[in-house]
Order: structure tokens, then C-alpha cells, then sequence
């Protein structure tokens, strides 16, 4: 228990190093909110300065919000996750954030996990066309892999939706295959992506094993039928996606 003040002493140090003074009522209204989460009881050290990067990473500058996170005496799953998902604005940083967070993960609490890599899969695509694109989704397939993730509904979503984005359409069938248990983002997903590519009857079919599977329809569902519609050109398979989505 005595420790804790030492703690919240340390971050509040720290915190005055990191930021300037605040200049306007925004910085004002961030810094009381801060100082609040730094007023936190029994709060371990890492989920603290969580919280604060969390904080800062919604409504501040984004380079303090980085100067925060290199200031932080430890960094855990949650802490890399911010990073990438409200920090990097590119696949190149994503990437760099990721390998430092294989790094510093040996041994310690920074291990990738599920949100890790679906963050990756929607950031803006390398330069270099659609062969970068694929390349870089490709390699964050293999490690999912590695990770074993490509079981869970989570990961597999994003990946046929990266796939989707590449039009690589037999990555997109095997990754489908590999989720165990599809819930409904994942059969939009799959759906959406098999529109986009041009594969309207393996839409067709995906709307058939959704209602087999017993998954209802929502809002996203309709969407992409409505899009498949309107760019299907046969007018009897735009009538067979309209049975396969109300049928039952």
C-alpha cells in the first residue's frame, strides 16, 4: 500500500516532463482528467498509464499521445494495441510498432494478440500497389498462424475483409473455412468481400449457409445484397439472393 503514492508520484513527474503546459481550455479539460486517472486506487502501474494513453491517444495531439507511450516504464498487449489502432496511420508504422512489440513481448506482458493483428489489417495498404497490399496481408496471415488465431471469429473476419480489399479470392474462401465458429460479422464480412471481388453466386451460395447455420440477417447483410443487386446484371441470380436472404 505504501507504494502507491510513490507510483502516482512517479507518473505525475513523468507526465510534467512529457507536456508542456497547458495552453487552452481543451489542454485544460485533459490535463484535470488525467490527473484524475493519475488519482486512481488500486490501479496497477501498467493499467494506469493505460488509461492515460487511452486518454491521450482520443483527445490529444497525437505526438504527445506517442511521447506518452515512449515514456511509459512499462508497456503490456493493451498498451501496443492503442498504438496501432489510434496511432499509426500507415502500414509502415503499424509495422514498425508491431516489431517492437515483438521485441520488447519476450519474456514480458507485450504479446500480439487478436486485436494486435485486426488493427494491422485496416491500416492504409503500403505503397506499391495491389502486390504490396497483398503482401503485407499475407504477412500478417502468417502470423496469425504462428499465433493461432486464425481459428477465432475476431481474426478471421478481418482477414477476409484485408482479402477481400486485395481480391484475392481463394485467400478469402480458405480463411473463411478456417473460423471455427463464423458469427454474423463474420458471414458479412465473407458475403461483402465475395460481392466486391465479382463472385456474385458464391454470394448467393454464403447467403444459403448463413440461413442454414442458422445465423440471422442484419443491416450489414442487406447492404451488400443490395449492392449485389444492383450491380448483377442476370436478373434470375439477383432474384435467387433475394430468396436466399428472406427464405425462412
Amino acid at each position: 500500500m505504501g507504494g502507491r503514492p510513490l507510483v502516482r508520484g512517479a507518473a505525475v513527474s513523468t507526465m510534467a516532463r512529457v507536456y508542456p503546459p497547458a495552453r487552452s481550455s481543451s489542454d485544460h479539460s485533459l490535463a484535470a482528467a488525467a490527473a484524475r486517472v493519475l488519482r486512481l486506487e488500486d490501479s496497477p502501474v501498467t493499467h494506469l498509464w493505460n488509461k492515460l494513453l487511452s486518454l491521450y491517444s482520443l483527445r490529444g495531439p497525437p505526438h504527445l499521445a506517442h511521447r506518452l507511450f515512449d515514456a511509459m516504464p512499462e508497456r503490456d498487449s493493451v498498451s501496443y494495441n492503442t498504438l496501432i489502432a489510434r496511432l499509426c496511420s500507415s502500414a509502415a508504422e503499424g509495422v514498425r510498432a508491431y516489431s517492437r512489440m515483438l521485441r520488447e513481448g519476450h519474456g514480458g506482458g507485450a504479446r500480439p494478440d487478436g486485436r494486435t493483428l485486426s488493427a494491422l489489417l485496416v491500416l492504409p495498404s503500403p505503397p506499391g500497389g495491389d502486390a504490396a497490399g497483398r503482401g503485407f496481408v499475407r504477412q500478417v496471415h502468417s502470423h496469425a498462424v504462428r499465433l493461432g488465431l486464425c481459428s477465432s471469429a475476431f481474426v478471421g473476419s478481418a482477414l477476409v475483409r484485408a482479402y477481400g480489399r486485395c481480391r484475392n479470392t481463394r485467400a478469402i474462401a480458405g480463411v473463411f473455412e478456417e473460423i471455427v465458429e463464423p458469427d454474423v460479422v463474420c458471414w458479412n464480412a465473407m458475403i461483402d468481400a465475395c460481392i466486391g471481388t465479382g463472385c456474385m453466386r458464391h454470394a448467393a451460395e454464403m447467403l444459403s449457409r448463413m440461413r442454414m447455420a442458422e445465423c440471422s440477417a442484419d443491416g450489414f447483410t442487406l447492404a451488400s445484397f443490395m449492392k449485389a443487386c444492383s450491380q448483377e446484371e442476370d436478373l434470375g441470380l439477383g432474384m435467387q439472393l433475394h430468396a436466399c436472404l428472406w427464405k425462412g
